[in-house]
């Protein structure tokens, strides 16, 4: 069975602000291979373009539809409050669930509960969290970088 996650990020909501979280969590997702982004918003918020242009940012109604996508993936909740990520085995195939920033994210009966230990106790948003989870995921994996495709 092959090594496969995707992200599922929340949005607040369509301002450039979310943009910018949405291009970070999928910058991340891209450079460390995750195989695909879904986001929940109302809309696609305004100026956003994927890192990549065959690389797959999805929108979808809930994080529920991403999820039922994939069911034959671990979902994994980052939270404040999980278990540690230091600790953490990544599942081969998993779908990582990031709350938005105003909000979080629910609990969900089932799913794994990470959380990325920090000095400050109000914690990181959705973007920095992807790119230190897809980094870990990749770091633990035993694979090769893939080839990077040379600039324009």
């Amino acid at each position: 069975m092959s090594r496969e996650a995707f992200f599922v990020v929340e949005l607040d909501g369509p301002h450039d602000f979310q943009a910018f979280k949405l291009f970070a969590v999928a910058r991340a997702g891209w450079i460390w291979g995750v195989a695909g982004i879904y986001y929940v918003a109302p809309e696609r918020p305004q100026r956003f373009h994927p890192p990549d242009a065959e690389y797959p940012v999805t929108r979808v109604a809930s994080v529920d539809e991403a999820i039922s996508r994939h069911p034959d993936h671990r979902v994994v909740v980052v939270e404040q409050g999980g278990e540690s990520i230091a600790g953490f085995n990544h599942p081969d195939q998993a779908i990582y669930v990031f709350g938005s920033d105003n909000d979080g994210t629910r609990a969900r009966e089932g799913a794994d509960h990470v959380s990325i230990v920090t000095p400050n106790p109000r914690g990181l948003y959705a973007h920095q969290a992807a790119a230190i989870v897809a980094s870990d995921r990749f770091a633990r994996a035993d694979r090769p970088a893939r080839k990077r495709r040379a600039r324009r």
